[in-house]
């Protein structure tokens, strides 16, 4: 019997699509997925289904929409009866494995710097047998875990460096049979204060990195998009912020010499991404929340040497289709509730009908909004802090950077009626009162 790939699938938080080396666009260095990108596939239009770091994992990790898991902000809590990634691995006869930051079990009152709010019992790890994580530990030099059913350990250290040697022990321990293991690196997000030797790194904006790291983006005052703009804040969180992103360059590389050493390259399925992504100064703002391309754009590269060919696809790619894709590569049944749509046929070069539109989700924060996302066309309606409804298209092929948001009357309003026509059949089919809300919140305004 033929054996079943392994998995191996490792994402961090808030890295945005831009900054990768090979994209050409941001000024990270990140030679060893350059390489991997070279080796594999890479999704140009990789987007996350909501750019806030809880709706998004419950999204990879089921296969369905915010509105459909009911995870709509940082605070819910991933349903235990979600049929989500690790059960049909289980079922499939997969060790399977996870590592580092989970962030979907929003209980006790969201107080996740405790032991109580960062513990997850073994019932609520939707079905991953190894552990070694906790529910959220935005300190990156405080290795917050629990082991087992309820060991709890502090270290300190840099974060991806030990979740990174806990990885590699357990593709050793568990390479005769076939695995699928989870790593949650946390950077780059924006970090907590509150470790003995944070002195060593850089803490402008929050965003943290090893010194040695942070040295090699000294200097660096821009990250060279058009719609950059260099307020202190922004320019000070660029050394952490690409300090720490060529940092897991730095562990995905001792990931890969790993496979390679134990013979595993050519029968693992290899894939890199992220949650959502990080403004860094773009339209002068930080973080995510946002419909622009540095929040919504996501990495996602796969590789699988003997089945998948390298290059780049520039389909729209949704994290509603990781889960169903992934399994549909190693032949495990996709659970019926999935709402994406599996693209393995695609990456193994076979005739494939994939979706040619994405849909995004935002409620948690202000401002309120959906957002259609086609290969070229970028369409956001959106309640703002004023409670201004606004309805925006940008045209990606013509203004990459969103410069210049497009309204009706110039010359689009046949392409805005089409998308809104996607995005008003979408939230009907997800019971989303989202667009009648606006529509009579924008009669009451006078919109």
């Amino acid at each position: 019997m033929e054996k079943k790939p392994n998995l191996l699938f490792v994402f961090a938080d808030e890295w945005r699509r831009q900054a990768l080396g090979c994209m050409n666009e941001d000024p990270a260095i990140t030679p060893n997925l350059d390489r991997f990108a070279a080796e594999g596939t890479l999704f140009t239009n990789a987007v996350a289904t909501c750019p806030l770091c809880v709706p998004a994992r419950a999204t990879i990790f089921t296969g369905r929409y915010p509105q459909s898991t009911g995870v709509v902000a940082n605070r819910f809590a991933l349903p235990e009866s979600e049929e989500s990634f690790a059960k049909p691995l289980n079922a499939a006869g997969y060790s399977t494995g996870y590592i580092g930051k989970w962030h979907l079990d929003g209980r006790n009152g969201g107080r996740y710097d405790t032991p109580e709010g960062e513990f997850i019992p073994e019932e609520r790890r939707h079905g991953f047998r190894f552990w070694y994580g906790a529910n959220i530990t935005h300190n990156h030099y405080l290795i917050n875990h629990f082991t087992g059913k309820d060991t709890h350990v502090y270290e300190y250290g840099w974060q991806p460096d030990r979740q990174t040697d806990v990885a590699i022990d357990f593709i050793k321990r568990n390479k005769e049979n076939p695995f699928a293991l989870f790593v949650s690196w946390t950077p780059p997000h924006p970090a907590t204060k509150h470790a003995p030797d944070l002195t060593k790194v850089s803490d402008k904006g929050q965003y943290f990195a090893p010194e040695e790291f942070v040295k090699l983006y000294e200097g660096v005052t821009t990250t060279g998009r058009p719609n950059f703009v260099a307020t202190e804040r922004a320019v000070g969180a660029i050394p952490g912020y690409y300090g720490s992103i060529t940092s897991l360059d730095e562990n995905f590389g001792r990931l890969m010499q790993t496979l390679e050493e134990e013979g595993l390259t050519e029968d693992t399925i290899v894939v890199f991404t992220a949650d959502h992504g990080d403004m860094m100064g773009s339209h002068a703002d930080m973080g995510k929340h946002i419909w622009y391309e540095e929040s919504i754009g996501i990495p996602f590269l796969i590789r699988w040497p003997s089945q998948i060919k390298a290059g780049r696809d520039s389909a729209v790619f949704s994290q509603l289709d990781f889960m169903p894709t992934l399994l549909g590569l190693m032949g495990v049944n996709i659970p019926a509730p999935v709402q994406g749509t599996d693209f393995s046929p695609r990456l193994l070069g076979r005739t494939a009908d994939t979706p040619d539109v994405a849909y995004i989700f935002q409620d948690g924060v202000k401002p309120w909004w959906r957002c259609v996302r086609t290969e070229r066309y970028s369409y956001a309606v959106h309640q703002g802090r004023n409670d201004k409804i606004e309805r925006i298209l940008y045209d990606l092929a013509n203004d990459p950077y969103q410069m210049n948001p497009i309204g009706k009357g110039q010359g689009y309003d046949d392409t805005i009626a089409v998308l809104e026509g996607k995005m008003a059949a979408w939230l009907e089919s997800e019971k989303d009162p989202f667009l009648q809300e606006v529509l009579r919140a924008g009669e009451e305004i006078g919109q």
